[in-house]
C-alpha cells in the first residue's frame, strides 16, 4: 500500500509547467523587441525550475522529487547557448545553497541534463514534431537512468522501490512531451500570424503597386502618342526616325510589363489558350530581371521556340514566377 502525502505539490509542480507555458502562449506574440523575444522563453523556463525546485512533492513512502528536469531540458532545447549558461549557473548556485547531502549529485546530474540537452538543440530544431518528442527525450532517459540507479543502490531494500522508480520516470516523461507540444502548438500559431501578416503586408503592396501602375501607365500612353506623331514628321532623317522606333519599342516593353504586373494584382475572367513556353518565361524573366540585378543574380534561359502548353495565361505566368524567383533570388544562384 502506499503512502501518498504530496498529491497537492504534485499537482503545483504540473501547474508551474503548464501556467509557464500558458504564458508563453499568451504574451510571445506581443512582444516585439527581437532580444527580448528570445529570452522571453529562456526566462520562463528558469522561473518554471526554481519554483518546481523550491516546491518538491514527496510521493510513495517519503521519497521527495519534484519536475525540474522538465524545463531544465526545454529552456536549452529552444534557446540554445544563450539560454543554457545563464540556466546551469543559475542552477548550481541554488542548489548548492539548497545544500543537502546529496548536493554534489544534484550537481552533477543537473550539469549532465543541460548539457545534454544544449547539445542536441540544433538537431532538434531541425526535426518534425514527432522526432522532437524522442529526441527530447534523450537528456531526461539519461537523467532518469542515472537517478535510478542512485536509488537503487541507496535504496535497495526499500519494498515498493521500482513502482516508485517507475511513477516517477512516467510522470516526467509524460510532462515533457506534454510540455514539448504544448511549445510546438504556440510555435506553429506564431508562425502562422506572422503568415498571416506578412500576406497582409503583400496584399497592401499588391494594391499601391497596381495604383502606381496605372499612374505610370498613363503618361507612358501619352509619351508613345507623342512620340508616333513625331515620327510622322518629314523632316526627320532616317537615324531620327530608327531613334524614335527604338524610343516607341522601349515604351511598348515597359507597357507590356506593367500590363503584366497588373494582371497578376487584378487577375481577369478564366481564358484558356495554347501559349508559347518560350513566350511566357521570358515574360517572367523580364518581371524578374530588376530583382535578380539587385540580388546579383544572372538569368540564362534556353528552350526550344517550338515548346507549347494549354492553359490559362495568368496562372501559367504565376506558376513560373513562383518557381524561377525560389530558384534564383531564394537561393541565390543564376539559372
Amino acid at each position: 500500500m502506499y503512502n501518498f502525502i504530496g498529491s497537492s505539490e504534485l499537482l503545483l509542480n504540473l501547474c508551474i509547467v503548464i501556467i509557464g507555458t500558458l504564458v508563453l502562449e499568451l504574451f510571445y506574440p506581443l512582444i516585439q523587441v527581437r532580444w527580448l523575444r528570445q529570452s522571453f522563453m529562456p526566462a520562463i523556463g528558469t522561473v518554471e525550475m526554481l519554483l518546481c525546485m523550491s516546491l518538491p512533492f514527496s510521493e510513495f513512502n517519503g521519497f521527495t522529487f519534484d519536475l525540474r528536469a522538465v524545463p531544465m531540458i526545454i529552456g536549452p532545447l529552444y534557446g540554445g547557448v544563450s539560454t543554457s549558461i545563464p540556466m546551469l549557473l543559475i542552477y548550481l548556485v541554488c542548489r548548492l545553497m539548497m545544500g543537502g547531502p546529496q548536493v554534489s549529485t544534484g550537481l552533477c546530474i543537473g550539469f549532465l541534463v543541460i548539457v545534454t540537452s544544449w547539445g542536441i538543440s540544433r538537431v532538434y530544431n531541425n526535426q518534425l514534431r514527432a522526432k522532437k518528442i524522442l529526441t527530447g527525450s534523450i537528456p531526461l532517459v539519461l537523467l532518469l537512468g542515472v537517478f535510478d540507479v542512485i536509488i537503487s543502490v541507496r535504496f535497495k531494500n526499500h519494498p515498493h522501490l521500482t513502482t516508485t522508480m517507475f511513477m516517477y520516470d512516467a510522470v516526467n516523461l509524460l510532462v515533457l512531451w506534454t510540455t514539448i507540444l504544448a511549445v510546438e502548438y504556440v510555435h506553429e500559431n506564431n508562425q502562422l500570424l506572422d503568415e498571416v501578416h506578412r500576406a497582409d503586408k503583400l496584399s497592401v503592396l499588391g494594391e499601391l503597386a497596381a495604383s502606381i501602375a496605372h499612374e505610370i501607365r498613363n503618361p507612358l500612353t501619352v509619351s508613345r502618342g507623342f512620340v508616333q506623331l513625331t515620327m510622322g514628321s518629314h523632316n526627320l532623317s532616317r537615324d531620327e526616325k530608327s531613334h524614335l522606333g527604338m524610343a516607341i519599342d522601349s515604351i511598348d516593353r515597359a507597357h507590356e510589363i506593367i500590363n503584366d504586373y497588373l494582371s497578376l494584382a487584378k487577375p481577369k475572367a478564366e481564358v484558356y489558350q495554347t501559349l508559347s513556353l518560350e513566350r511566357e518565361v521570358q515574360r517572367v524573366v523580364e518581371m524578374l530581371t530588376p530583382y535578380a540585378n539587385m540580388s546579383n543574380v544572372a538569368i540564362n534561359i534556353e528552350l526550344h521556340s517550338s515548346l507549347c502548353i494549354y492553359g490559362n495565361p495568368q496562372k501559367v505566368m504565376r506558376i513560373f514566377l513562383r518557381a524561377v524567383a525560389k530558384i534564383t533570388l531564394d537561393a541565390g544562384w543564376s539559372t
